[in-house]
């Protein structure tokens, strides 16, 4: 497997966090392999929208992130779109989302929402979760 540095990231790269050994962390995995999910070590996921900041989802609702700073102690696996195409318009989409997560300050959900996601059979929300 490649080792990437951060100057080697590009717009749209999919980004996974794989399981650090936080409680968080241990929790997801733990939910996952309830769920029966084959891979419980990945954790979390983002999308690159330029070289050094990923779009992703917390539960205080859409934030950007700095890989050099706020997530550096984290691992990931890399997944870059074959079309440069599909990459450009995955980081216009994420950016986007946080540009209006930032202007509306009420698109977070709340925990339950995301452990009810995360323990559907099917991978999607709960029955009932809106």
């Amino acid at each position: 497997m490649e080792r990437l540095l951060t100057r080697d990231l590009r717009p749209g790269d999919l980004m996974l966090q794989v399981n650090s050994g936080t409680v968080a962390s241990r929790l997801i995995e733990w939910a996952q392999r309830l769920a029966h999910q084959l891979d419980s070590q990945v954790v979390h996921g983002a999308v690159m929208f330029d070289n050094n900041f990923m779009v992703e989802a917390l539960g205080h609702g859409i934030q950007a992130s700095d890989l050099r700073v706020q997530n550096a102690a984290y691992g990931y696996l890399v997944y870059r779109p074959r079309r440069e195409d599909l990459a450009k318009r995955a980081a216009k989409c994420a950016k986007a989302m946080f540009e209006i997560n930032q202007s509306h300050k009420n698109l977070s959900y709340p925990l339950p929402h995301k452990m009810a996601g995360s323990l559907s059979a099917n991978g999607g929300a709960a029955p009932g979760a809106d």
